[in-house]
């Protein structure tokens, strides 16, 4: 081989080997910067995730006490209503209760109402039936009083009013009075009572 020969191998030998070494570095420089980049890339993964835990826990914490806060909203609202409910029983019940009892007063006060107007209405009757003419009948010894005859009473019904105290039947009634069986009295007409007792 003649020297021109070397020359010419031993540059393509150079180049070659050049080419060789350049491709190795650039090969190692390349596989240096993607190593890099998958550990940046699991570096960021790993952060994501753990941001990703770190929500889900906060969004469990948010959830729970969201359900705890519910809870204790019903809670509070049936307790609220088994008061209210409480309250109308009660209430209810006072009502009731007092209703009854101011009934049963009234029912008490009209009966003594009843009792005190029966009293009055039996003493006016007295007093008006009596007169002012009590004590003997003038131009006679017979003792006794005047009656004014109300809306129908008859010498009888009359008689029957003071029989147990005064002792005197119709006929007396009759007979003190200038009257025979069947005549009429009229209302407002004064009657003489005979006092036989």
């Amino acid at each position: 081989m003649n020297k021109t020969g070397v020359i010419l191998l031993s540059a393509v030998c150079a180049i070659l080997f050049a080419g060789c070494e350049f491709d190795t570095t650039t090969s190692r420089s390349k596989k240096a910067s993607t190593d890099a980049d998958i550990t940046s890339l699991q570096n960021d993964v790993k952060r994501l995730q753990t941001d990703l835990d770190v929500l889900k826990e906060q969004m469990d914490r948010f959830t729970q006490e969201q359900q705890d806060s519910l809870t204790a909203v019903r809670a509070a609202a049936t307790k609220m209503e088994d008061e209210a409910t409480l309250l109308r029983t009660n209430v209810g019940k006072d009502i009731t209760a007092v209703e009854n009892r101011c009934n049963k007063q009234i029912k008490e006060l009209d009966a003594k109402i009843d009792s005190a107007v029966k009293e009055v209405m039996a003493v006016l009757g007295k007093i008006k039936n009596v007169g002012a003419s009590g004590g003997t009948r003038s131009g006679s010894t017979e003792k006794g009083f005047y009656h004014t005859v109300a809306e129908k009473e008859s010498p009888w019904s009359i008689a029957q009013k003071y029989k147990d105290e005064y002792g005197v039947t119709a006929q007396d009634i009759l007979d003190a009075n200038g009257l025979k069986s069947g005549d009429s009295i009229q209302v407002g007409q004064k009657l003489f009572i005979p006092a036989k007792k």
